[in-house]
Formats: C-alpha cells, sequence, structure tokens
C-alpha cells in the first residue's frame, strides 16, 4: 500500500506513541511506564572515569578548540596531554567507546583525514572562484556538500546555508536583547530548571563540556564557569523567550552544543532558530510533539512499503493500517526511532556522521 498524503490527518489523529527518553530494553523486559527522562550516560561516565595511559595522536586533522568567549578556532592538533584520560577526536569527543577502540578510530582517521584534505583544497578554489563569498545553491554546491564540508568551513557553510546570517543580520541586537530579558525574569521563568539539570547532561564525555581542572572532582561552581556550558545557558534561556511556544524540550541541548562546538554564540543561536522553527517540520519540540509523531509514522510507512520482509519482523506480520487500527500502535522500535529525529541523530550515529547529515540538512 502506498502512502497516501490524507492519511496524513490519521497521523495527526494517533496518540503519541513514543518518547525519545525510553529505553527499548526497559520496554522489552517491563510493561511498566517509563521512570526517567534523559538518556543514560553510564557509559560515558564510565569511560570517563576509567584511567587509561594518553597515546601520541596518529591524526593528520585540525582539532577544533573552543576559545572562552564562544567561538570556534583551529589550531594545529598536537599530542595529547598527559593529564588526559583518554585521548579525543578534533571535536572533543572521545575516540574509544563501546562499538570502537581508539586504533580503530585512528585507523580510520588517518583514511578519512587525507580526503578531508584534498575536499577542503576543493572547497578553497571554489570560494576563490567565488570572491570568497559562499556561492549560490546549485548542482555544484549540492554535490560538494554531500561529499562532506571541510571542518575548517563546516561553521560558516552552516550559518550561510541555513539562512541564519541573513536573519542575524536583519535582527541586530536581539538575542543580546533576549538573553537579558531571561536573566531578569530569572526563576520566573518556566524552562529555567529543566535546563539547568539538562547543560551538565550536554556531552559529559566532550573535553569542551568538562572543567579544565582535572587533578580533583569538579565542584558544582567549576561545572557553571565552563565558558561553553555558560554559553549554552544563555542560548537556551533566550530561545525560551524568543520562542515560546516552544521553550525548551529534552534534546535541544545536544542540538544546541553541537552547534557551539563550530561557531560562535550568537551565530548558533540562530542557527539554532532557523533549524527548529524553519528547517525541521513544525510541531516537533512543543508540547503536543505531533510533528515528532507524524515523523515516526512516515518512517513507518516507508519501511513497511520499500523492505517488506523488516516490517513483517517488527510488526508481528501486520500492515502498517493494521497496527493503527487494532490500537496497538506503531512497533516497539519506535521507542527508539523516536530518539533519532529529536536529537537529529546525536548520541546515535558517529559524530563524523551526524556532521556530514547535518552538512545536508542545512
Amino acid at each position: 500500500m502506498s502512502f497516501r498524503e490524507g492519511d496524513i490527518k490519521t497521523l495527526k489523529g494517533r496518540a503519541r506513541s513514543s518518547s525519545f527518553n525510553h529505553s527499548i530494553i526497559r520496554r522489552q523486559q517491563s510493561d511498566s511506564h517509563f521512570h526517567t527522562r534523559r538518556p543514560s550516560f553510564d557509559s560515558h561516565v564510565q569511560r570517563y572515569e576509567k584511567k587509561v595511559q594518553p597515546k601520541a595522536s596518529h591524526s593528520n586533522f585540525l582539532e577544533v578548540r573552543h576559545k572562552h568567549n564562544g567561538a570556534s578556532s583551529i589550531e594545529d592538533s598536537g599530542s595529547g596531554s598527559e593529564e588526559e584520560e583518554e585521548e579525543s577526536d578534533q571535536y572533543g569527543f572521545l575516540k574509544s567507546s563501546q562499538w570502537i577502540t581508539e586504533d580503530e578510530f585512528n585507523g580510520f582517521e588517518n583514511y578519512y583525514a587525507p580526503i578531508m584534505k584534498r575536499r577542503l583544497l576543493k572547497w578553497r578554489q571554489l570560494l576563490s572562484e567565488n570572491n570568497e563569498q559562499w556561492p549560490a545553491r546549485s548542482g555544484k554546491i549540492k554535490r560538494y556538500i554531500r561529499k562532506g564540508i571541510p571542518p575548517e568551513l563546516r561553521g560558516q557553510a552552516w550559518l550561510h546555508y541555513s539562512g541564519a546570517k541573513a536573519r542575524m543580520e536583519s535582527n541586530k541586537g536581539l538575542y543580546l536583547d533576549l538573553v537579558q530579558r531571561a536573566e531578569n525574569m530569572g526563576s520566573k521563568n518556566e524552562n529555567l530548571d529543566i535546563i539547568e539539570r539538562d547543560l551538565h547532561r550536554t556531552f559529559p564525555e566532550n573535553i569542551q563540556f568538562r572543567p579544565y581542572a582535572n587533578d580533583h572532582a569538579a565542584t558544582a561552581q567549576e561545572k557553571k564557569n565552563i565558558p561553553i556550558i555558560k554559553s549554552l545557558r544563555r542560548l537556551l534561556l533566550a530561545f525560551s523567550m524568543y520562542s515560546p511556544s516552544i521553550g525548551y524540550c529534552q534534546s535541544l541541548n545536544y542540538i544546541a552544543g553541537m552547534l557551539l562546538l563550530f561557531m560562535s554564540e550568537e551565530e548558533a543561536f540562530w542557527t539554532f532558530v532557523m533549524t527548529i522553527t524553519v528547517i525541521l517540520p513544525p510541531n516537533v519540540y512543543d508540547v503536543t510533539m505531533e510533528g515528532a509523531n507524524i515523523d515516526q509514522n512516515v518512517l513507518m510507512i516507508l519501511i513497511s512499503e520499500r523492505y517488506p520482509h523488516l516490517w513483517n519482523r517488527i510488526s508481528g506480520g501486520k500492515s502498517f493500517w493494521e497496527c493503527e487500527e487494532d490500537g496497538t500502535g506503531m512497533p516497539t522500535c519506535s521507542l527508539v526511532t523516536s530518539h533519532w529525529f529529536l536529537t537529529l541523530y546525536i548520541n546515535i550515529l558517529p559524530t563524523e556522521s551526524v556532521l556530514r547529515v547535518w552538512d545536508c540538512l542545512f
């Protein structure tokens, strides 16, 4: 059965079938409701606490380091600090994980780095031919973006092609005004508490989101004074003022945090605004999360049409519309796939893969 646009009303009428915070393993083991509101980062914390000897980097990559004012700069990558417990990639994330060892990551890095260096030369030539301005959208630009934007140019490319730069320039001073208004509201802002709780759950394994002092356990005040955490707090509070219909929704901290690794605070804010309010479907992050539910249903329809054998395994042999009509709802795997869309694949795909997806998104 092919997907009909008229069926969108049916999809909108469905009750919310999942939350991105649900654990698929818990769901399969228990019929009770879920008790946690956030995905678990136990594996990240365990890796962070495990003491290992640092190794010299085999990468030719450039390292993106975060300035104290929230902007990103590019510096040559060197050997890891003696105090570092595990080696990080150029974005500040740990190279090793439960899925890949550090040696395997270095092997990929050695293969991938020359490719991106060649892409950087091509992008430099393209900009030179266009008087150092970003070219208009075209088939050639589409092809270049799909082959990957070099890390050195990624932040500014996102800023331009998302429309965020134009929006920022037409609203000069608005971001600072929103930040001031949010600060003046203080605890009267209903989103403040949940934002504060989520700040330190954002990329806890990334070196930019950790206190600089590694020789002792960080105090609560030291955590609050991390430059990128302070930028993240202001950005999310400002957005809650900019879009009160959304305010704040869990998972937005990851998207904003990733943007802050590539651009200044104000640039990240406007790119965030364009992503959430313009590029993504409406009502994904509001209280109804209707857009997120529709995305899930469209995904399940596509699976049922394009991969019928896979669909039969996850649906128990029922068609998509039979699942809709008998009230059983979507397959259990939708508890996992909803997380994909709400975080834009952060913590789902490897970091480099996430960034390549985002290249195409903007």
